[in-house]
């Protein structure tokens, strides 16, 4: 009859970011960064491959029980890099709760605080698919049945270049360029709204 408050996605919350010394930020940052490589080598290296779920679990709690002690690892406090680091800590543990407590923070950091509106994007696309929906910025993708690289659907194709010079990112091409060079010159489509 009622929705536990672990499960309500309407009420994600974080504390109000609590002061904290330009020591303890470069603690943050140092471990966040740590966190994040050794997410990456797991990802490049098939021999760390079958490590890559504890590795993501281990580098999630840590952000889950940092961010309950501070607040999001915003860029007034942390600095651009361990900002970026724990969006994509958050992002790659598929934290829903998180990722949208987090995305008004990183949001915020993009208008006012020089953040990276391509991590902004990575996140609000990451947010939107796993609640159901088509991504605004066109930055996640997915494999066909053939083990070809698409971009997963766009809310509103015309306006993906509108979306993206809003926050300051590459042109939807040029992403599109960028993204299949780093895999290997791999034509990249855009999957239709039925897929």
């Amino acid at each position: 009859a009622q929705v536990p408050s672990e499960l309500d996605i309407n009420l994600p919350k974080l504390p109000k970011p609590s002061p904290i010394t330009a020591a303890e930020a470069k603690v943050v940052e140092k471990e966040l960064l740590r966190r994040t490589k050794n997410d990456q080598d797991a990802v490049k290296d098939p021999a760390l491959k079958a490590t890559r779920p504890e590795i993501m679990a281990d580098n999630l709690r840590y952000l889950r029980d940092l961010t309950h002690r501070v607040g999001w690892i915003d860029i007034p406090r942390f600095g651009k890099n361990a900002a970026s680091a724990a969006i994509l800590v958050a992002k790659h543990g598929s934290d829903l709760l998180l990722m949208k407590a987090a995305l008004p923070v990183v949001e915020r950091d993009v208008k006012e605080n020089g953040g990276s509106g391509e991590m902004f994007s990575v996140l609000y696309d990451e947010l939107t698919i796993t609640l159901g929906n088509q991504q605004r910025y066109g930055t996640q993708f997915d494999t066909d049945k053939e083990g070809r690289p698409y971009i997963l659907p766009l809310e509103n194709p015309a306006k993906v270049d509108q979306y993206r010079k809003e926050i300051g990112i590459l042109s939807f091409e040029e992403y599109k360029k960028l993204v299949s060079t780093n895999m290997g010159g791999v034509a990249l489509r855009v999957a239709g709204s039925e897929e």
